[in-house]
């Protein structure tokens, strides 16, 4: 059919933005020129169905100028940012007309964070880590780290450039020569306009000395006395020789074993010896084996610690009970005259 000039159609939003949770949508209006004696049907279409959905058609009212129609935002979880959206109307004979109207993004991009690992030992190398950001990436991105300690070395800050979506960095690891005990750490980064994140490592400490613990005999009896046995505290190499070790001494079972609570392997000596006793007691508890376990004092902290090279300062004894299953006597009278007869 001949399309009139006069005859147009005129579109408006009662707002030219939304954010996309919101259910409630944008009203438009749809307004018609000429004769209003029929009705007329409107083709209504969005460019971006994913984002705002629309109806198909609407109908203008016979004896009406305009009729009004909801454009309802898609929410989904994808970080797609913001959105210009042009919505269409048509009718044949008439001129059609649009207008933008702009999707807000509810969801907030986020940073993720990477390890090539999650446990090092000081000395061994880096940990490279990876951070990636969701959305657009037209433009640099300055991250921000926190997380580090005096165990380890990390930039302030690293800067994804425009139109990459990561950026890789080295957590270095020095070696030192000080006792340590392991420490897990975590890595955070922070952004304008994004959601943080953050990631654990451990750096596992090269330097509590090696040493092992031997008992000799391995088995007693119960009343072997207070130099029952004699044990051995044995360093594993030379590589610490030059300073002290202080092992403490634990029993696994209490009232067994009389033991020190800590021994020490001076300076420049491989080993010490020293004695342990057992506790004798009255009770028939039978033979029993009590472990004695050691741990390395940590001299930078006060605390306890393992071998870096993986000993295990532990040992076991053997004890026989000795208050077995006895006899006893008694004589009824207690006494009596010499010369009599049984």
């Amino acid at each position: 059919s001949e399309v009139s000039l006069g005859k147009c159609l005129y579109l408006s939003a009662a707002s030219a933005e939304i954010k996309e949770n919101v259910a409630s949508g944008v009203r438009f209006t749809v307004r018609r020129s000429g004769p209003v004696d029929a009705a007329l049907s409107v083709t209504v279409g969005a460019t971006d169905a994913a984002s705002l959905s629309v109806p198909a058609t609407v109908t203008i009212p016979a004896g009406s100028v305009s009729t009004i129609f909801t454009g309802t935002p898609v929410d989904n979880s994808i970080v797609d940012g913001t959105r210009l959206v042009p919505v269409s109307v048509s009718a044949d004979g008439f001129r059609g007309a649009f207008v933008p109207l702009t999707i807000l993004d509810d969801e907030v991009p986020r940073l993720s964070v990477s390890l090539s690992q999650t446990s090092i030992r000081e000395g061994d190398g880096v940990i490279i880590v990876t951070v990636t950001r969701e959305g657009a990436r037209d433009e640099p991105l300055t991250v921000y780290l926190n997380g580090g300690s005096s165990r380890v070395s990390l930039p302030a800050s690293v800067v994804i450039p425009a139109g990459e979506k990561s950026v890789t960095f080295e957590i270095a690891v020095p070696d030192n020569d000080t006792a340590q005990v392991a420490a897990n750490l975590t890595l955070r980064a922070s952004a304008a306009g994004y959601a943080s994140a953050s990631a654990d490592y451990t750096v596992e400490d090269d330097d509590v000395p090696g040493v092992t613990l031997t008992l000799s005999p391995e088995t007693v009896s119960e009343g072997a006395g207070a130099r029952a046995v004699y044990a051995t505290l044995t360093r594993s190499d030379t590589n610490h020789i030059a300073q002290v070790v202080r092992v403490r001494l634990t029993a696994s079972e209490a009232n067994q074993l009389i033991l020190p609570g800590e021994v020490t392997i001076p300076t420049y000596t491989m080993s010490v010896r020293f004695a342990i006793g057992v506790v004798d007691n009255a009770r028939n508890d039978g033979d029993r084996e009590v472990t004695v376990n050691g741990a390395v004092v940590i001299e930078s902290c006060g605390c306890d610690g393992q071998p870096s090279n993986g000993d295990v300062i532990q040992a076991t004894l053997g004890i026989i009970d000795n208050d077995g299953p006895a006899l006893a006597l008694v004589a009824d009278p207690a006494t009596m005259r010499e010369g009599l007869s049984p």
